[in-house]
Parts: C-alpha cells; structure tokens; sequence
C-alpha cells in the first residue's frame, strides 16, 4: 500500500485549525457596524443624561419652592422679599439675599445649582463678596418691593396654581454686575430687549423651561407659553404691553395678579427657546 506524497509547501501556507483570521473586507464591515450601533446609541445616551440632569433640576427646583412655602407659613402668610431681609446685608446682591432667607429650610445649599445649567453649576457663595451662582431666580413680580408692593402674602395672589414662583435662569446675582439678581419678569421685558428673558433665562436642550408655581407644584414648560399665548393665563404678570382691560389698576402692586396675554414678553420668551435649543 502506497502512502499519500505530502506537499510540505501547501501545508506550511494553510493556517491551523482554529487560527484563521478576518479578512480586510469583513473587519471593514465589523467597523461601519459599530460606527452605525455608535451614531444611533450616542445621541440616545446623551438625551437619557440630560433626562436624568433635569429630573434633578426639578427635585431641587421643587425643594425651593417647598422652602418658600415653609417660610411664608412661619412668618404670617408672607413671602420673603428683597428689602424684608431681617438684618441680612446686601453684599452678594439683593435677591440673592431673598433666596438666603429660604436657605434654613432646604437640607443642602446644592440645590440652587442645576446640573444641566451650563452657567450657573457651583452652589450660592455665602461667604464672601464672589460671584454667587445660582440656576434659579425669583418672579420679581411676586418678590419685588420698590415697584411690586412686595411682600405679599398667600392670600394676594389669586391663582397660585398658574403664577409663576421660580424659575429657571443663566444670570448670576451679583450688587455689581449689572444683572438683576437672580430675578426675572420685570414688566418691560417684552420684545427683543437687552436683558430680558432671553439673556437671563435658561431652558434645557429640549426646548423645556422648569418652573415652580406658587402653590408650590413645578412643571416643566415651554417658556414661549407661559406669558398668555393661546388663551393660556399669563404666569409672570403685567408687562408693558398688556396693562390694559382687566389689568387696569394693577399697576404695579398687584400686578403679579394681571392675566392678560403679552405678545411681547412671549417674543423674548421665544427667543430664550431658540437660543438654548439651536
């Protein structure tokens, strides 16, 4: 019996058993694979975090807004405002200051930072005369005393559950600086003004602007809504533009209580979505 010649040069070209390898073409096609699992899980991830950040914002927007309401019940029906500190001194600014008077009643100073907030992501400074950032400002309609008739008590405002309380913001408060302490809503922020909603507001990537009502509920809303469009009732109040009707004689004590749609303030409303949103 004859035995098989082997061809020793065919063998030493044949890979072993259980060693072949990927050619280009098929590592090429594992690649744009994963590129195409990368391009759709990415952005996928990405909104998921920034779910996950504004879930945050809202539980500590939703503190806030608990910790006025605690204040208000300790101090005879009233809200704090910006001149009614109890001896506390405006060195950091007088909203600021406003907010300070809350401070006691949350359990972390934290909480006036929204991690989505590309601006404001450090906690109130108490200690010095810094900068101090915070991610959330006051409706000075509700808060302010020199134009407003602040303080004002629960029982002034007429619909709580539709009044706006805090909101979302990327100024800082700061006596010097030039912003408005960490307040928003002055009544002539209508249209394409300086500083206005649309330079001191903030709303997240998803169009989304968290906002604490004055019942003490928080929603997360479109800002262009919140200033009487489409029937709705405006949650900041007077404006220059809407002072008319039903608004006559709320000028300005009581005008946190004006329903009244203002076009204007809804165009600068408009502008702060498209500007966080782009």
């Amino acid at each position: 019996m004859k035995l098989p010649i082997l061809d020793r040069r065919a063998s030493a070209n044949r890979p072993a058993a259980g060693l072949l390898g990927f050619t280009l073409i098929e590592l090429l096609v594992v690649i744009a694979i994963i590129a195409i699992l990368a391009a759709i899980l990415f952005p996928v991830f990405a909104k998921v975090r920034e779910k996950a950040r504004q879930t945050a914002c809202v539980s500590n927007e939703k503190q806030i807004a608990m910790a006025m309401l605690m204040y208000e019940q300790d101090y005879d029906g009233y809200f704090p405002s910006d001149t009614f500190a109890f001896g506390i001194t405006e060195e950091s600014g007088q909203w600021l200051n406003t907010m300070m008077l809350v401070d006691p009643y949350l359990n972390s100073s934290h909480v006036w930072a929204c991690p989505s907030n590309p601006v404001n992501q450090f906690a109130m400074n108490y200690g010095s005369t810094a900068d101090a950032y915070a991610s959330y400002a006051l409706n000075m309609q509700l808060f302010d005393s020199a134009y407003f008739g602040a303080p004002h008590t629960e029982a002034f405002i007429q619909e709580p559950s539709a009044k706006i309380m805090v909101a979302e913001t990327s100024a800082y408060a700061n006596s010097t600086n030039g912003t408005h302490f960490d307040a928003m809503g002055w009544s002539y922020w209508t249209g394409t003004t300086a500083d206005g909603f649309n330079t001191e507001g903030f709303c997240h990537n998803t169009g989304i602007m968290n906002v604490a009502y004055c019942d003490g509920h928080v929603k997360g809303v479109r800002p262009e809504t919140t200033a009487g469009a489409n029937g709705q009732i405006n949650g900041w109040g007077i404006f220059t533009d809407n002072n008319g009707g039903s608004c006559n004689g709320e000028w300005l004590a009581g005008g946190l209580n004006c329903d009244n749609y203002s076009p204007g303030a809804t165009q600068n409303l408009q502008l702060l979505t498209n500007k966080w949103t782009q």
